[in-house]
């Protein structure tokens, strides 16, 4: 692709809009004081993009005025609840200014966009591995958790959170590029497999594996799931049987022996308990988001290691149909491609980022930009579409 004035200024803005919206977290603990500055640059790119998305009429679609009507009931019921509300908006900041680019960068300059979400990922993990490398006992230790595992990206689960984009990147750039995954695409996600061994998150590892079989054995999947619906029922068999019904004392030799967790997925099965509980009190609105504080005060636990009952217990069904109708949108957009290869990754990729999500908890931010970019794969599409 030829580098214009146009190109180059378009891939500065999205570099340093990562960089805002994914600062690492050792930045931040080194540095407390930038995050002042942190706020006020999220705020003026959350106005940029606003004011471009006006601008190109793309605010009012389905999948952004969803996302909205979410994060609005978020900030109120917390607002009600616990009037956290520093937190929330940056939370709201955070996720829409992502659901806007990504629901404008799809659309109108896809290949800079994602060439430059490959590059800022790759350094994030060059930075992180060399870390990991020079102190393999981790770098600082959190005030609050006490948790030593900690390096450049933050906290070791966390590591995740800049392998996957990336991953999703490698995956577009692909299709856009060759309309086919290339080898090269195949043999970066075995590098990404070999990073995310470094963090020593079960989790992480597990899902990354099988990401990677699921690129380099594509062929094969394709040709035995010919269903979007397969995934779909997959997932809530594999939630309620995990989640509610508790199987997974039925694979004790899998999960005790080879993934080495206990049954209780290292206590999880507690968390979820203490979690199914405080919904019952509050069924419908949720409790909004409350301070760390106050939630290891009344669970002894962070937050719910599962992100359906995290959203559930935040924000209660009102926003759980909320964002189940943003997510069946997403679902719609893969039916109506389903015959294209490109969409088919998609859906494996959503599906193993479900599966990580049975037992962590991740940024809402993060969760919304990825269905708003499976919202608009009739873009990724348009290959040879003029930007």
């Amino acid at each position: 692709m030829k580098i214009n004035s146009r190109n180059l200024f378009h891939s500065i803005f999205y570099l340093l809009f990562f960089f805002t919206y994914f600062f690492p977290e050792y930045l931040l603990v080194t540095y407390p004081k930038v995050s002042i500055y942190l706020t006020c640059f999220k705020i003026f790119f959350f106005l940029i993009i606003l004011f471009i998305s006006i601008l190109n009429k793309n605010l009012f679609n389905k999948t952004v005025m969803f996302s909205f009507l979410f994060f609005l009931y978020f900030a109120l019921i917390s607002y009600i609840k616990v009037n956290n509300m520093n937190e929330v908006m940056n939370i709201c900041i955070c996720s829409l200014s992502l659901i806007l680019l990504f629901n404008n960068g799809v659309k109108r300059d896809k290949i800079n966009l994602f060439r430059s979400m490959s590059i800022f990922f790759s350094i994030m993990l060059i930075i992180n591995t060399i870390t990991i490398i020079l102190y393999p006992n981790g770098m600082y230790v959190r005030n609050v958790t006490g948790l030593k595992d900690n390096w450049f990206l933050g906290y070791r689960n966390n590591h995740i959170t800049y392998i996957l984009p990336l991953y999703l990147a490698i995956i577009i750039n692909s299709f856009l590029k060759y309309n086919f995954l290339s080898r090269n695409s195949k043999i970066i996600s075995i590098i990404l497999l070999i990073l995310t061994f470094f963090t020593k998150s079960s989790t992480s590892i597990l899902c990354m594996t099988l990401l990677t079989l699921s690129l380099i054995l594509n062929k094969q999947i394709y040709a035995c799931i010919r269903n979007l619906y397969v995934y779909v029922f997959s997932y809530i068999i594999l939630y309620l049987s995990i989640i509610i019904f508790r199987i997974q004392k039925i694979f004790s030799f899998l999960i005790q022996s080879i993934l080495k967790r206990d049954l209780s997925f290292t206590g999880r099965t507690r968390i979820w308990d203490y979690m199914l509980n405080g919904i019952k009190e509050t069924p419908f609105l949720g409790h909004g988001l409350e301070q760390s504080a106050i939630r290891y005060e009344k669970y002894k636990v962070w937050h719910a290691h599962n992100q359906i009952l995290e959203i559930i217990y935040e924000t209660g069904l009102i926003g759980f149909l909320l964002f189940i109708m943003n997510l069946s949108i997403a679902l719609k957009e893969l039916k109506k491609f389903w015959n294209y290869e490109i969409t088919k990754c998609l859906a494996v990729f959503l599906f193993i980022f479900f599966i990580m999500c049975l037992t962590e908890v991740y940024s809402y931010w993060y969760f919304f930009y990825i269905i708003t970019t499976i919202c608009n794969i009739s873009y990724l599409l348009r290959r040879h579409e003029h930007e």
